[in-house]
């Protein structure tokens, strides 16, 4: 055990070491010192010679604990190997359901410890298949920030209830609550705003924590943003970040994408740009971007090669031979989440777009196998991305950026809350911006308030 580790650090890392402790929950705030945890906790049992699996919610979770701790994480979707649209059983050759793992009860995973990051993002289904997964003895070690946004469930009754985090911090004896923060100074206005918005505080004014009112949010980020660039601040990069809580309205992601985006990048989309292909259920309308561009992925594409070419061979099922498979390249793949900026465009449609640790090659169209119709058919990946200047905080939660700012306004209240606020504005390193008016800030220092379900009118 290193010497330099704080206190409650110590004793999180021995509670997560206790072997009668079979689930074990860590909670702090952003820079409380989780990532480190998990790192020591790692060493410890891997000198036990125990079998580790480390996972989170969603792939872009998964990659930042991987980037900040060196140790491989994978979604907790694909440790629990839940099948592909129209995949069979290899067995009986019967379509599976894709919402059914196929680890569970039955079919346990082999790990002794599961260590599972950003664990306030895990629904009930999630956490249910988790531990349902977990083999006789083996033990579940969960980290996160109780105060951030809770999961979108699928039940009403669920989102009124505790989300999971926040019943196994319930537990006796297995729970660490860390308060002290290690990524900002002790006089650090981020850290001191982000602690009053927790309890409902109006955040006060720093060198590191700004705000300003105004009745045209849209309009002053421009502005500001024009006075950022003689100060060589640009947030069309991917260490810098625009975070509103909505989609639709005047301050949400798809108009003020389009503004920014005409901001930073309107000479490329003059020269040469790319309309990508939009699924039917999308009604954002056309989307047309170029070189430059800054982009985000919005589903998992584990594997972006022709269906061919992920074999070296390929076996007999009726003969019991398996197919040999070659594991995915770095650029061959994009997760939920992950930001980039596009490299190039190539004359075929396809696209370089680099996500910071790799560069990946986005083809226009892949080859997939269905395994209902027993058929080959096009897929392709670039439906999955776009416009990442502006994101919500439901996309931002797991990651962090240099500078953020927050869009707020109380003509649009139904998302302003201080769960969104305080996770919006501890993305942030080292400044946070709000943009925004007296009211929309009143509004988002209310208490999370789960939605109410749609009901359609005369029923």
């Amino acid at each position: 055990m290193e010497i330099n580790l704080h206190p409650v650090q110590v004793e999180a890392v021995n509670l997560c070491l206790d072997k009668s402790k079979r689930i074990v929950a860590v909670t702090g705030p952003a820079g409380s010192g989780k990532t480190t945890i998990i790192k020591h906790v790692v060493n410890a049992l891997a000198e036990q010679g125990l079998i580790i699996g480390v996972c989170a919610p969603t792939g872009k979770a998964a990659r930042r604990i991987t980037q900040a701790t060196g140790i491989e994480a994978v979604t907790m979707h694909r440790l629990l190997e839940y099948p592909m649209p129209g995949e069979r059983d290899p067995e009986t050759g019967k379509p599976m359901n894709p919402g059914q793992p196929k680890r569970d009860t039955y079919h346990p995973l082999f790990h002794d410890v599961i260590i599972a990051d950003e664990y306030a993002m895990v629904s009930y289904e999630l956490d249910r298949n988790l531990i349902d997964a977990l083999k006789r003895g083996a033990r579940l070690l969960v980290f996160g920030d109780v105060y951030q946004l809770p999961p979108i469930e699928k039940q009403q009754a669920q989102m009124e209830a505790p989300a999971p985090f926040e019943r196994h911090l319930a537990r006796d004896g297995a729970v660490v609550k860390l308060e002290h923060v290690f990524r900002q100074g002790e006089g650090s206005g981020i850290l001191i705003g982000a602690n009053n918005v927790r309890h409902g505080r109006v955040p006060a004014k720093a060198d590191d924590f700004q705000y300003v009112f105004t009745d045209n949010q849209p309009s002053y980020l421009i502005k500001y943003l024009e006075n950022a660039l003689d100060a060589d601040v640009m947030f069309n990069t991917l260490d810098n970040q625009i975070i509103t809580p909505e989609k639709k309205s005047w301050i949400g992601t798809g108009p003020l994408n389009l503004k920014l985006q005409a901001f930073y990048n309107r000479a490329e989309l003059m020269i040469d740009n790319l309309m990508l292909p939009r699924h039917s259920w999308d009604k954002g309308g056309e989307l047309t971007i170029a070189k430059g561009d800054k982009l985000v992925c919005t589903e998992n594409t584990y594997d972006m090669r022709d269906y061919h070419e992920r074999f070296a061979d390929f076996g007999d099922r009726d003969l019991g031979i398996q197919s040999t498979f070659i594991p995915v390249p770095p650029h061959k793949f994009m997760l939920n989440g992950e930001i980039g900026i596009v490299e190039d465009i190539f004359a075929d449609g396809s696209i370089y777009l680099n996500v910071g640790d790799r560069t990946v090659h986005i083809p226009a169209s892949f080859s997939e196998y269905n395994h209902y119709k027993d058929n080959f058919y096009p897929k392709d990946p670039r439906r999955s991305l776009d416009l990442a200047y502006a994101l919500t905080t439901h996309k931002c939660q797991g990651s962090e950026f240099e500078r953020v700012i927050y869009m707020m306004s109380h003509t649009k209240p139904f998302m302003l809350n201080r769960r969104n606020f305080y996770t919006a504005v501890t993305r942030a390193k080292s400044h946070v911006m709000i943009v925004g008016d007296q009211k929309a800030l009143t509004y988002s220092l209310r208490p999370y308030v789960p939605p109410k379900p749609y009901v359609a009118k005369g029923r």
